[in-house]
């Protein structure tokens, strides 16, 4: 009898676990309360101000409705329906403390421990914010930015119509909810994808050297991306290069000195080469040889990206 107990017992947890993985599959856990936070006002914040006619394009722009287009680390995206703007939620399940963590009493030895906590996730999330602010005020054309909203306001009057990951309609209030705008492009790794295949070599390679010119003049405005997934975090908007993801920039002037941002941009150079590698090895010489051409000319000197074998 006992066994058959424990036997149930662990039929019952397989099932809750597999449960759980299903709507973990189906939903990617996008939820209305996942994507609000009480955040306290700053001021460093209130950046994104509109023109009028900027404000009349916001408008058209949420009049339309938007599809669930897929999560990253720290976002849920969704497509417009004329697929030419991505609107950004941020996961603050993963940029807020736990319930677990909340629930903890403030009193020793969880005090610390809480608070440690808090700060670290305060530190993440204001660094993510940090990353966009400096995308917007720097480098906006390049991040492909039409509009940020950090702060909670009560002058939008917008809403945003979703369809989640398996259909559900959702509305959410734009004034009461921190969002981003951006300009939809295609992968870096999707836009060579499509080019090798079709045995176009030298557009491919005009792409790279595009995607090293606007890392380039970057580093000339101290502005830098310290996440290096460059194959998914950069793309196109039909030949102008962008980055896709801004959560990661940093803004340091040292940056602009070509002895500090070499070694950069030759891993910039290396993660290109090291995706063609693995996907396309056919043209990974051809490729790598244009790269480095194009290396050595910003650079200025012979320069040699290091081999993904």
């Amino acid at each position: 009898m006992k066994t058959k107990k424990l036997i149930y017992a662990a039929i019952g947890l397989l099932v809750c676990f597999s449960l759980v993985r299903l709507y973990y599959t189906l939903t990617d856990d996008f939820r209305l309360s996942n994507i609000n936070h009480e955040i306290q006002y700053h001021s460093e914040w209130d950046f994104a101000h509109l023109s009028p006619l900027e404000k009349e394009q916001l408008k058209e722009i949420l009049s339309q409705e938007f599809k669930y287009l897929g999560k990253g680390a720290q976002v849920y995206a969704f497509a417009s329906a004329d697929d030419r703007w991505v609107i950004k939620f941020f996961k603050f399940k993963h940029l807020k403390p736990s319930l677990f963590i909340s629930l903890l009493p403030p009193i020793p030895p969880f005090k610390a421990f809480k608070e440690a906590n808090i700060q670290r996730k305060k530190r993440k999330l204001e660094g993510v914010f940090e990353g966009y602010r400096i995308a917007y005020l720097f480098d906006k054309e390049n991040a492909g930015l039409f509009y940020i909203h950090f702060n909670k306001t009560n002058h939008l009057n917008l809403a945003a119509h979703l369809i989640d990951k398996i259909g559900f309609h959702h509305t959410v209030d734009l004034d009461q909810t921190v969002f981003v705008i951006q300009r939809k492009g295609q992968t870096l790794r999707q836009t060579l994808d499509d080019y090798l295949q079709k045995g176009d070599l030298n557009t491919a390679q005009a792409r790279v050297s595009q995607i090293l010119d606007m890392y380039l003049s970057e580093y000339e405005k101290g502005v830098w991306d310290r996440d290096h997934g460059i194959s998914h975090n950069t793309g196109f908007i039909a030949d102008k290069p962008l980055h896709l993801d801004v959560g990661k920039f940093s803004k340091d002037d040292k940056m602009k000195n070509k002895e500090v941002y070499k070694s950069d941009l030759l891993h910039v150079g290396y993660k290109i080469s090291s995706w063609v590698h693995d996907n396309h090895p056919a043209y990974h010489a051809q490729i790598l040889d244009g790269l480095e051409k194009h290396l050595s000319m910003i650079l200025n000197e012979d320069a040699k990206v290091r081999q993904p074998f």
